[in-house]
């Protein structure tokens, strides 16, 4: 059983879902790889949410093999966390909302493969998201140690069933700070081409001023996350 935090807005004055409107739902991964738990790594992202209106869960994964993670577990506790929020989403909107899932670092890893492939085991629809916030995150094998990347049993590079579930994507650059190889702005660009060139309306967002910690407390990107809505 994983650790994590749903917050809600409703105890917020002036918040109250009216007639034709409904709170927003989102879904944030942190980085990794590390031991769960490991969701307060985004818990500043997370609490900015709450506080502009919105249903977050603050939800944490199996990364890597040693802590049961890798394929498909990895990938299906994201989506279980999509299907809570949804079930929680419909509940406190009392209509089905829209679920936004927000990836940081590792967590897009399996973010972007729950949002774009076209099937994973053992999940329905409910627990895919409706829209992907790929934030400074990691996309495909060429980010990963090989030794990391080959524990986890991937069945194909994730570039390669990348159109196999098409949703918006928005891509956000942390341009205030290098990561090796990629986090780059030419690794987040061949991200974004890739995505669109798959069929997914495809935005890039480049905070210059943001590395890849502080882009998790930076107002542009908690405006694009509200705005994949």
């Amino acid at each position: 059983e994983l650790a994590g935090e749903l917050r809600q807005p409703i105890s917020m004055p002036g918040l109250e879902p009216v007639e034709g409107k409904t709170f927003p739902v989102m879904v944030t991964l942190p980085g990794g790889p590390f031991a769960p738990p490991q969701w307060r790594n985004v818990e500043i992202l997370g609490g900015w949410l709450v506080t502009s209106g919105t249903i977050v869960l603050m939800a944490d994964y199996r990364s890597l093999p040693a802590y049961g993670g890798g394929w498909p577990m990895s990938v299906q506790d994201v989506c279980a966390a999509v299907a809570l929020a949804r079930e929680r989403g419909l509940a406190l909107n009392r209509k089905p909302s829209r679920v936004i899932l927000a990836a940081h670092s590792f967590g897009g890893l399996y973010g972007l493969l729950a949002a774009s492939w076209p099937e994973i085991p053992g999940v329905g629809p409910e627990g895919r998201p409706d829209a992907y916030v790929s934030i400074d995150a990691i996309s495909d094998r060429s980010h990963v140690i090989p030794e990391t990347y080959a524990s986890l049993g991937l069945p194909a590079d994730p570039y390669e069933r990348l159109g196999g579930r098409k949703v918006p994507l928005t891509v956000v650059d942390a341009g205030g700070w290098d990561l090796g190889s990629w986090s780059t702005p030419a690794a987040m660009q061949r991200f974004a081409d890739a995505a669109a060139t798959a069929g997914h309306p495809t935005r890039l967002l480049v905070v210059e001023s943001a590395d890849h910690t502080s882009v998790l407390s930076d107002v542009t990107v908690h405006r694009a996350i509200l705005e994949a809505r």
